[in-house]
């Protein structure tokens, strides 16, 4: 689901989008 290969740190603001979108998610699952 999740692949963090050369690309994605090219990508920086994409790879930032990414963390937080998984943090907030996390953050949900850790809530319910």
């Amino acid at each position: 689901m999740i692949s963090m290969n050369s690309q994605s740190f090219n990508n920086g603001n994409k790879l930032t989008h990414s963390a937080n979108f998984l943090y907030s998610v996390a953050k949900f699952l850790w809530l319910v």
